[in-house]
Parts: structure tokens; C-alpha cells; sequence
């Protein structure tokens, strides 16, 4: 199992969600507050976000960081680091 049974049963029974769209693209969110959060901004962040994870994708197969081989957070980031510096 890939989530403990006491973090199972911590989760909530339901969430609540928000659906909009803008320009035809649908987008679901947890941020239920409208006016705090308008969807023209929400849907500006995850353009932003949607070209940073494209950034990273690309940055890894360049450095042929697809897979780390490390299996502890301390090493994966030294493995990191090192591609970075070659």
C-alpha cells in the first residue's frame, strides 16, 4: 500500500472543488473563494507553472536525469548537484 492505513484514515471523506473555464480550457481547483481568487488569475498560474514543469522535463532528459539512482532525498539532491556541474 502506498499510503499508511492512519494517513488513509486521516484523509477527508469529500473535498469541495471549483470548475471554471477560460478560453475554452476547464480548469478544477481547490481555492473555492471567487473573488479572492478570480479565474483569469488561476488560469495565468498554471500557464506559468505548465512552462516551468516543460523547463524541468526538458533540463532532465538534457542532463539524462530521467531516472535518479540515489534512493535517499540527501544523495538525490547530491546526484542532482553533479549533473548540474558536468
Amino acid at each position: 500500500m502506498w499510503i499508511s492505513k492512519q494517513a488513509y484514515a486521516d484523509l477527508p471523506e469529500s473535498i469541495s472543488v471549483r470548475e471554471f473555464a477560460v478560453n475554452g480550457r476547464i480548469y478544477v481547483t481547490t481555492l473555492l473563494n471567487a473573488k479572492h481568487y478570480p479565474k483569469q488569475e488561476l488560469a495565468l498560474l498554471y500557464q506559468q507553472r505548465w512552462k516551468i514543469e516543460l523547463d524541468f522535463r526538458s533540463i532532465k532528459t538534457n542532463r539524462g536525469m530521467e531516472m535518479l539512482r540515489c534512493k535517499t532525498p540527501e544523495m538525490a539532491k547530491k546526484e542532482i548537484a553533479i549533473r548540474l556541474l558536468i
